[in-house]
């Protein structure tokens, strides 16, 4: 609960920040006190100078409580991936690809999740895009099962995409 002020307290109210335990190990039994406590969790957000600052926040939390029940605490920092930016002109050009295949074409609003992807779009222009198949269980969910009916015409737009990149590579140099 103390770590939500970080989000709460010394974030601007404006900005985009998720900071969630996420899993607690504390022992195998009922009745004996854990000699060691796990506690891990992720922190999202759009901007790097906040994500850069959460290990500091987060260490001064931690110890804090730590230190006033008399024991010790220590954090283990895996940034994970940076927020996954698309590069205007690309998510355009994946739209107007994908309009032009005769699929339907949604703009979603920004989302919390991590994307590995998100460190290719760090070196160059580019677009995450998402292929969706219905109003089934989302990626991540136990249920989750994909629709099989989707794998052709999502692999159909990828290589059309593929081919109209080139072109407007070649267009450009």
């Amino acid at each position: 609960t103390a770590l939500q002020t970080i989000v709460s307290r010394q974030c601007g109210a404006m900005e985009t920040v998720v900071l969630s335990v996420t899993r607690i190990n504390g022992g195998h039994t009922w009745n004996v006190l854990p000699e060691r406590v796990e506690l891990e969790g992720t922190v999202r957000t759009y901007n790097e100078e906040i994500r850069a600052s959460m290990p500091e926040k987060i260490t001064r939390i931690i110890e804090g409580i730590a230190g006033a029940a008399g024991a010790k605490a220590r954090l283990h920092w895996a940034p994970g991936p940076p927020a996954t930016i698309n590069d205007g002109v690309w998510a355009d050009f994946s739209k107007e690809i994908a309009g032009q295949a005769g699929y339907e074409v949604h703009d979603i609003p920004p989302q919390m999740g991590g994307e590995d992807f998100a460190l290719y779009l760090q070196q160059i222009p580019g677009a995450f895009v998402n292929i969706g198949t219905g109003p089934a269980y989302a990626l991540h969910h136990p249920r989750f099962d994909v629709d099989e009916a989707a794998l052709l015409p999502a692999a159909r737009y990828f290589a059309l995409l593929a081919e109209q990149a080139l072109v407007q590579l070649k267009e450009r140099a």
